[in-house]
């Protein structure tokens, strides 16, 4: 009998339907959980981990006072951080909202869309590196990439120690560090902040 190439490829298209059906059986590779959160410490760290957030609130303000690491293009503008487009955030349907304790009171509205889960970054008397530390362990456990969170930690430490070196000849002088709000206005990083780290 005559074999002709097509025969082949009946094998072939059978091999790959076999193939495929294995494939859909595994387990799918887990990817990063969709965050939509209003807290810029929840997404300066997220991007920091290189995880950026499906939405954050005041993305622009956030380009403006956070800036480091920036937001990429495609995360969106989930509206004002303490009044939030709830209609754009239902659309967008995130997996879940990441927050601190300064948006408690929007917890009942963000459980209507997705799950909510809260962390802070500072406590109440203000940035403690351990504290901060900490936090951003649990959140790389949160959204499954601890090794990130760990290599975040290492990073910011070598930062810290050279700065540390770079500040050094000015330890035994007065140093205010502060960021202008407006023409009257004025910010003073002191012990209560992550300068003092």
């Amino acid at each position: 009998m005559k074999r002709f190439f097509s025969d082949g490829l009946k094998h072939v298209r059978l091999y790959c339907a076999v193939l495929a059906a294995c494939l859909a059986a595994l387990p799918a590779a887990h990817a990063a959980p969709r965050i939509a959160t209003a807290d810029w410490s929840t997404a300066e760290t997220l991007t920091a981990m290189k995880l950026p957030p499906l939405a954050v609130g005041d993305k622009r303000a956030y380009g403006n006072w956070v800036n480091y690491p920036a937001l990429p293009a495609q995360t969106l503008d989930s509206g004002l951080r303490f009044q939030p487009n709830l209609e754009r955030l239902r659309q967008i349907k995130p997996d879940m909202f990441v927050q601190s304790s300064w948006f408690a009171h929007l917890k009942p509205q963000f459980a209507a869309i997705a799950p909510v889960h809260e962390i802070d970054f500072a406590t109440t008397e203000g940035t403690q590196y351990a504290h901060t530390v900490a936090a951003t362990r649990v959140l790389g456990k949160l959204v499954n990439a601890s090794p990130a969170a760990e290599q975040l930690i290492a990073d910011t430490e070598r930062q810290l120690a050279q700065r540390r070196q770079t500040l050094a000849p000015y330890r035994t002088r007065p140093l205010a560090i502060v960021q202008f709000v407006d023409t009257r206005h004025l910010r003073i990083y002191g012990r209560t902040s992550m300068y003092q780290a």
